[in-house]
């Protein structure tokens, strides 16, 4: 640590000038709670983006989060028998839109992949137009998660083109963390891609309590960071199930300073 002395007027300017800009710096940098709150709302006001994947297939769920009141953002597969019918829906019903990106899974036993999609194979100009075609088939989206656990998350040169791609589209991307051992915080970094980290899934299960408990944990990790992202599916792991969950603990996350935002909305405030 440097020790200044006070030994001459000009010195006394440096020093408080550099005081100055070492405030700046904490007040606009330092990662806490009020980085994302906004003018008028408490101080200790915490975000929770909910993202369902799963849309695009007519899963059980669909209906309930359909005509649902509450912020979130319906992850619609792309080439799926009901992806264009499902996402004009959820526009239509006022709804937050990603894509939710079909990609070759560690074990493709019993996955079945949907005509767009990226397999780890791919050069990055197939994975680019397949990314492309998804834009194209869901332009109401506003950003991109991966599915399955999936090979091509740690597949850098597939990944700089993925990311690279959804930037040139202004779209953020969510890494689902399915894949362990994902690229997709390290090559952000370099391409100053907007990438968030899921912190969460909510359910796997149709145990509306379990999925309670769960929206409980993700409030707490928003009450430490300001921010939390949880991610629910439509199915019967999930689907009625959690859209139940999640209404009945709309007034307790209420009472905890938890404010339910979609993903865009998140996106937004952390700019």
């Amino acid at each position: 640590m440097k020790i200044f002395t006070l030994n001459a007027p000009r010195t006394a300017l440096n020093f408080f000038a550099g005081l100055c800009v070492l405030t700046l710096i904490y007040f606009g940098f330092v990662h806490n709670r009020e980085a994302v709150a906004v003018s008028g709302e408490p101080a200790n006001t915490s975000y929770l983006a909910i993202i369902i994947n799963g849309f695009g297939y007519g899963g059980v769920g669909v209906r309930e989060f359909l005509y649902m009141d509450i912020p979130f953002t319906g992850g619609v597969i792309p080439g799926a028998p009901h992806t264009e019918d499902e996402t004009r829906r959820l526009v239509a019903n006022g709804k937050d839109v990603m894509i939710h990106m079909p990609m070759e899974a560690r074990n493709m036993r019993g996955v079945w992949l949907p005509d767009i999609h990226i397999m780890n194979s791919h050069t990055k100009a197939e994975a680019r137009a397949a990314l492309l075609k998804a834009i194209d088939q869901i332009p109401s989206a506003t950003g991109i998660t991966n599915r399955y656990d999936s090979k091509v998350m740690d597949n850098e040169d597939l990944l700089t083109t993925i990311l690279s791609t959804a930037m040139e589209s202004n779209l953020y991307f969510v890494d689902s963390l399915a894949a362990n051992r994902s690229k997709a915080s390290e090559i952000s970094e370099e391409l100053g891609a907007r990438v968030y980290i899921a912190d969460i899934v909510l359910d796997g299960s149709s145990d509306v309590r379990r999925i309670e408990r769960n929206l409980r944990r993700a409030a707490r990790m928003a009450d430490e960071n300001g921010f939390a992202i949880a991610i629910g599916h439509i199915g019967p792991e999930g689907g009625r199930a959690t859209a139940q969950a999640i209404h009945n603990m709309r007034e307790e996350l209420a009472q905890k300073g938890v404010v339910l935002v979609t993903m865009s909305e998140l996106s937004q405030r952390m700019q």
